[in-house]
Parts: structure tokens; sequence; C-alpha cells
């Protein structure tokens, strides 16, 4: 059967970081693509600094336009309303039999509870985790058995180094008039000033 990865966020703006990890993913579980997937209205970031839908997709497509096997899917904004994950793997499933791989950092573990029906997210797919500096091993270890034990999931860890990247230093650095060179291609840093994005 098909393996596919999903990578989804805000995307705002998506960086470097979001590369690596799915890169990552997709070379350690054979994966046969990952599917980047913009979010559409997030009901748990309604206060952050997003970008119009339009604009992340064309980011979206600009970072992972050199690898052929990582593709943009806007099945999220497409559908409207509050982006809910368990609704696009249910989604995913009705389009496409395959088995789906979920791919986030070790923060989201700590927080998926709070997600809506986690239930049914951990039993549509694999749980693919890249740990961050928050977290010892030890803390991830022990949520990891604990979630199992909860939903009977599958969940794996990410053989990738700490990457300390995030959209919200991405976003202080633009407003600081800071350079972002090593956290996004050339290419998207190029976009960002052409737009004046984030001023």
């Amino acid at each position: 059967m098909k393996k596919i990865g999903i990578l989804g966020g805000t995307f705002s703006p998506i960086h470097l970081g979001h590369v690596k990890i799915a890169l990552a993913a997709y070379k350690q579980f054979d994966l046969d693509e990952v599917l980047f997937i913009p979010s559409g209205i997030s009901y748990m970031k309604r206060n952050m600094d997003i970008l119009d839908s339009d604009v992340r997709k064309e980011l979206t497509e600009i970072a992972i336009k050199d690898y052929p096997y990582f593709r943009m899917d806007t099945i999220e904004i497409d559908r409207g309303g509050n982006s809910y994950t368990y609704e696009t793997l249910l989604e995913l499933h009705k389009r496409e039999k395959a088995e789906y791989y979920f791919i986030a950092g070790a923060d989201t573990l700590f927080s998926i509870e709070k997600w809506k029906e986690p239930g049914l997210i951990f039993s549509n797919c694999t749980l693919l985790i890249a740990r961050r500096f928050e977290y010892d091993n030890d803390d991830l270890s022990l949520k990891i058995e604990e979630l199992k034990s909860r939903y009977e999931c599958d969940i794996r860890i990410i053989d990738i180094p700490f990457i300390d990247i995030s959209s919200t230093e991405i976003r202080d650095r633009i407003v600081k008039n800071e350079n972002i060179h090593e956290l996004v291609s050339p290419e998207m840093e190029d976009y960002i000033k052409e737009k004046g994005l984030y001023l």
C-alpha cells in the first residue's frame, strides 16, 4: 500500500525546518510522498499573524519545488471553516486508500489530546515525531508510552537532530529588519522582501 506523509501547519511562513523534517521522515520511513497541507482557519491560532491562504500556498510551492516527492495539498483551505486534523485524515482516506503518516514536532504529543477527536487522529495515521529542545528524551518516551496505552496508537521518532527554527522567529526578525537567510530558502527570502510580508 502507498505510504503518504502529511505535514500540516499554518506555514506563516513555511521554513527550512519544515522541509528538513519532511525530508528525514520521507527517507527514514520509506514514504512514497509527503503532502504539505497549509491550514485553512486554525482554531488553535486565531490571534496569530497569519498570511492570506493564497500567499501561504505560494510560499509552500516555493519551499518544496525542488523535491519531486513533495506535493502541496490545499484540502484544508478548500474545505473552508476551521481546520481539524481528524477531518483531513478522514477525507484523505476516502480520496485514496493508503497508509498515512502524520509528521509533527514533539510539542504536538503534549497538546494533541486537546485537539478535536484525538482518538480519530490516532486511529487514522501513524505519528512521526521530531524531537524539540523543550522536551528531553525521558519526558518524550513517557508521553509516547502514555498515549500508546490510552489510544493503542503507533508513534515513532524521526531520527534527525534538533531543528531550532520557528515561524515566529522569522516574523520577529523581519520586523526588526534582521536577516533570515539561514531560516528560509534564498528564493523565499526574496519573495518575502519583494511582497513586504510581515511589515
